[in-house]
Protein backbone atom coordinates (compact mmCIF):
# COMPACT_ATOMS: atom_id res chain seq x y z
CA UNK A 1 0.00 0.00 0.00
CA UNK A 2 1.60 3.16 -1.03
CA UNK A 3 1.56 6.41 1.27
CA UNK A 4 -0.31 8.73 0.18
CA UNK A 5 0.59 12.93 0.16
CA UNK A 6 -1.69 15.58 -0.63
CA UNK A 7 0.56 19.10 -1.14
CA UNK A 8 -1.47 22.39 -1.31
CA UNK A 9 0.00 25.87 -1.69
CA UNK A 10 2.99 23.82 -3.91
CA UNK A 11 4.90 25.80 -5.46
CA UNK A 12 7.96 24.54 -7.89
CA UNK A 13 10.31 25.05 -4.61
CA UNK A 14 8.33 22.17 -3.00
CA UNK A 15 7.66 19.93 -5.92
CA UNK A 16 11.59 20.07 -6.17
CA UNK A 17 11.76 18.83 -2.35
CA UNK A 18 9.59 15.99 -2.88
CA UNK A 19 10.57 14.75 -6.47
CA UNK A 20 13.31 12.53 -5.56
CA UNK A 21 10.89 10.22 -3.12
CA UNK A 22 8.93 9.62 -6.28
CA UNK A 23 10.29 6.04 -7.53
CA UNK A 24 12.23 5.59 -5.16
CA UNK A 25 9.74 4.61 -2.12
CA UNK A 26 6.20 3.61 -2.36
CA UNK A 27 5.08 7.17 -2.55
CA UNK A 28 2.11 8.64 -4.04
CA UNK A 29 2.08 12.80 -4.32
CA UNK A 30 -1.27 14.10 -5.41
CA UNK A 31 -1.34 17.93 -5.78
CA UNK A 32 -4.51 19.72 -3.80
CA UNK A 33 -5.55 22.56 -6.70
CA UNK A 34 -7.57 24.36 -3.80
CA UNK A 35 -7.85 24.38 -0.21
CA UNK A 36 -11.67 23.35 -0.60
CA UNK A 37 -10.06 20.11 -2.96
CA UNK A 38 -7.52 19.18 -0.16
CA UNK A 39 -10.39 19.06 2.29
CA UNK A 40 -12.92 16.86 -0.12
CA UNK A 41 -9.56 14.23 -0.80
CA UNK A 42 -9.27 14.04 3.51
CA UNK A 43 -12.71 13.16 3.24
CA UNK A 44 -12.40 10.96 0.46
CA UNK A 45 -8.76 9.07 0.95
CA UNK A 46 -6.40 7.16 3.76
CA UNK A 47 -3.74 10.29 3.60
CA UNK A 48 -0.17 9.75 5.40
CA UNK A 49 0.50 13.44 5.61
CA UNK A 50 -0.73 16.60 4.04
CA UNK A 51 1.76 18.88 3.22
CA UNK A 52 0.74 22.52 3.42
CA UNK A 53 2.98 25.42 1.77
CA UNK A 54 2.54 28.51 3.58
CA UNK A 55 0.31 31.10 2.33
CA UNK A 56 -2.31 29.07 1.37
CA UNK A 57 -3.65 31.35 -1.05
CA UNK A 58 -7.69 31.55 -0.56
CA UNK A 59 -7.82 30.61 3.26
CA UNK A 60 -5.28 31.17 5.78
CA UNK A 61 -3.95 27.96 7.89
CA UNK A 62 -6.30 29.02 10.84
CA UNK A 63 -8.93 28.58 8.14
CA UNK A 64 -7.97 25.84 7.17
CA UNK A 65 -7.01 23.53 10.17
CA UNK A 66 -10.33 24.44 11.69
CA UNK A 67 -12.07 23.05 8.22
CA UNK A 68 -9.63 20.67 8.60
CA UNK A 69 -10.77 19.07 12.31
CA UNK A 70 -14.66 19.32 11.77
CA UNK A 71 -14.68 17.71 8.63
CA UNK A 72 -16.32 14.36 8.67
CA UNK A 73 -14.20 11.82 7.96
CA UNK A 74 -14.43 8.15 8.32
CA UNK A 75 -10.52 7.56 7.35
CA UNK A 76 -7.56 8.44 9.54
CA UNK A 77 -6.09 11.57 10.62
CA UNK A 78 -3.55 12.97 8.42
CA UNK A 79 0.03 14.65 9.59
CA UNK A 80 0.40 17.95 8.87
CA UNK A 81 3.65 19.07 7.29
CA UNK A 82 3.76 23.04 7.24
CA UNK A 83 6.55 24.56 5.00
CA UNK A 84 6.84 28.34 4.75
CA UNK A 85 9.55 31.26 5.79
CA UNK A 86 10.44 31.47 9.20
CA UNK A 87 7.95 34.33 9.62
CA UNK A 88 4.85 32.78 8.03
CA UNK A 89 5.42 29.46 10.16
CA UNK A 90 6.10 31.83 12.87
CA UNK A 91 2.08 31.48 13.54
CA UNK A 92 2.12 27.56 13.47
CA UNK A 93 2.32 25.56 17.10
CA UNK A 94 3.82 21.93 16.93
CA UNK A 95 3.34 21.71 20.47
CA UNK A 96 -0.80 22.45 20.17
CA UNK A 97 -0.82 18.76 18.35
CA UNK A 98 1.67 15.87 17.59
CA UNK A 99 0.15 15.75 14.07
CA UNK A 100 2.05 18.52 13.15
CA UNK A 101 5.89 19.69 12.44
CA UNK A 102 7.48 22.81 10.72
CA UNK A 103 9.75 22.87 8.14
CA UNK A 104 11.61 26.24 7.05
CA UNK A 105 11.61 27.18 3.15
CA UNK A 106 14.38 29.63 4.18
CA UNK A 107 17.11 26.91 4.10
CA UNK A 108 19.21 25.78 1.51
CA UNK A 109 16.85 22.86 -0.63
CA UNK A 110 19.32 20.46 -0.41
CA UNK A 111 18.86 20.34 3.57
CA UNK A 112 14.72 20.58 2.89
CA UNK A 113 15.16 17.55 0.83
CA UNK A 114 16.81 15.75 3.16
CA UNK A 115 14.35 16.78 5.76
CA UNK A 116 11.52 15.84 4.25
CA UNK A 117 13.11 12.49 3.05
CA UNK A 118 13.45 11.84 6.79
CA UNK A 119 10.53 12.46 7.86
CA UNK A 120 8.24 10.70 4.96
CA UNK A 121 10.11 7.80 4.48
CA UNK A 122 9.78 6.36 8.10
CA UNK A 123 8.81 7.08 11.16
CA UNK A 124 10.06 6.92 15.19
CA UNK A 125 9.90 3.56 16.69
CA UNK A 126 9.61 2.52 20.33
CA UNK A 127 10.91 -0.54 21.22
CA UNK A 128 8.41 -2.02 23.64
CA UNK A 129 7.12 -5.43 24.47
CA UNK A 130 3.54 -6.05 24.97
CA UNK A 131 0.31 -7.83 23.84
CA UNK A 132 -1.84 -7.54 21.02
CA UNK A 133 -4.89 -9.65 19.88
CA UNK A 134 -5.22 -10.35 16.18
CA UNK A 135 -8.40 -10.86 13.87
CA UNK A 136 -8.32 -13.21 11.04
CA UNK A 137 -11.19 -12.94 9.07
CA UNK A 138 -14.79 -13.32 11.00
CA UNK A 139 -13.83 -16.08 13.15
CA UNK A 140 -10.54 -16.30 14.21
CA UNK A 141 -8.47 -14.44 17.07
CA UNK A 142 -5.19 -15.67 18.13
CA UNK A 143 -2.99 -12.90 20.55
CA UNK A 144 0.95 -12.27 20.10
CA UNK A 145 3.49 -10.35 21.75
CA UNK A 146 4.59 -6.80 19.93
CA UNK A 147 8.32 -6.18 20.23
CA UNK A 148 8.14 -2.53 18.32
CA UNK A 149 5.53 0.05 17.41
CA UNK A 150 5.74 3.05 15.53
CA UNK A 151 2.87 5.04 14.05
CA UNK A 152 2.69 3.07 10.49
CA UNK A 153 3.50 -0.27 11.82
CA UNK A 154 4.56 -2.72 14.45
CA UNK A 155 6.62 -6.10 14.42
CA UNK A 156 4.65 -8.94 16.41
CA UNK A 157 6.08 -11.88 17.30
CA UNK A 158 3.65 -15.32 16.78
CA UNK A 159 4.44 -19.03 16.71
CA UNK A 160 2.19 -19.33 13.55
CA UNK A 161 3.53 -16.79 11.14
CA UNK A 162 0.67 -15.08 9.03
CA UNK A 163 1.13 -14.94 4.84
CA UNK A 164 2.53 -12.01 3.17
CA UNK A 165 -0.57 -9.73 2.09
CA UNK A 166 -3.04 -10.96 5.23
CA UNK A 167 -5.30 -8.34 5.90
CA UNK A 168 -6.15 -8.22 10.16
CA UNK A 169 -7.69 -6.27 12.22
CA UNK A 170 -5.14 -5.44 15.77
CA UNK A 171 -6.17 -4.67 18.94
CA UNK A 172 -3.98 -3.63 21.60
CA UNK A 173 -3.59 -0.60 24.93
CA UNK A 174 -1.09 1.69 25.50
CA UNK A 175 -0.29 2.60 28.94
CA UNK A 176 -2.93 4.96 30.51
CA UNK A 177 -4.88 4.29 27.74
CA UNK A 178 -8.29 2.17 28.72
CA UNK A 179 -9.69 2.77 25.73
CA UNK A 180 -8.57 -0.10 22.70
CA UNK A 181 -6.55 1.23 20.01
CA UNK A 182 -8.12 -1.03 16.72
CA UNK A 183 -6.74 -0.64 13.43
CA UNK A 184 -6.86 -2.30 10.11
CA UNK A 185 -2.98 -4.14 9.14
CA UNK A 186 -1.43 -5.47 6.57
CA UNK A 187 1.37 -8.12 6.82
CA UNK A 188 3.94 -6.90 4.35
CA UNK A 189 7.01 -8.82 5.64
CA UNK A 190 8.18 -12.15 7.86
CA UNK A 191 11.03 -11.74 9.91
CA UNK A 192 13.36 -13.83 12.27
CA UNK A 193 15.91 -12.64 15.05
CA UNK A 194 19.51 -13.06 14.34
CA UNK A 195 19.71 -15.70 16.96
CA UNK A 196 16.32 -17.67 16.12
CA UNK A 197 15.09 -16.26 18.83
CA UNK A 198 11.38 -15.73 17.30
CA UNK A 199 9.10 -15.92 13.96
CA UNK A 200 8.17 -12.53 13.46
CA UNK A 201 5.40 -10.37 11.40
CA UNK A 202 5.81 -6.94 9.93
CA UNK A 203 2.42 -5.54 10.00
CA UNK A 204 1.95 -2.08 8.40
CA UNK A 205 -1.22 0.18 9.56
CA UNK A 206 -3.64 1.08 6.97
CA UNK A 207 -6.97 2.60 8.73
CA UNK A 208 -7.65 2.96 11.96
CA UNK A 209 -11.19 3.16 14.21
CA UNK A 210 -11.96 6.39 16.05
CA UNK A 211 -9.44 8.17 16.66
CA UNK A 212 -6.66 5.73 17.57
CA UNK A 213 -4.09 6.72 15.17
CA UNK A 214 -4.00 10.23 17.21
CA UNK A 215 -3.88 8.99 20.55
CA UNK A 216 -0.91 6.01 19.30
CA UNK A 217 1.09 9.28 17.79
CA UNK A 218 0.75 11.38 21.46
CA UNK A 219 1.57 7.94 23.03
CA UNK A 220 4.60 7.51 20.52
CA UNK A 221 5.78 11.22 21.47
CA UNK A 222 5.39 11.04 24.83
CA UNK A 223 7.23 7.77 25.05
CA UNK A 224 10.03 9.25 22.99
CA UNK A 225 10.03 12.39 25.24
CA UNK A 226 10.45 10.73 28.36
CA UNK A 227 13.35 8.43 26.91
CA UNK A 228 15.18 11.43 25.40
CA UNK A 229 15.19 13.46 29.20
CA UNK A 230 16.48 10.01 31.32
Amino acid sequence: MKLRIITLGSDDLLLAALEALVGKTSVDIIRAPSAEAALEMRRTFDIGFLVLLLPLGEMSYDEFTQCLSESDCSVGTPRLLVLGSEEEIACVSEQDSPNVTTLSTDQPLSVLRRQLSRLLRGSPRLNERFMVRLEVGEDSLRLAQAVDLSETGMLVVTNKPLPIGTILTVEFNVREDHESIRVKAEVVRLAKSPQDEFDGCGLRFTAFERNGDERLRGYIALRLKESSSV
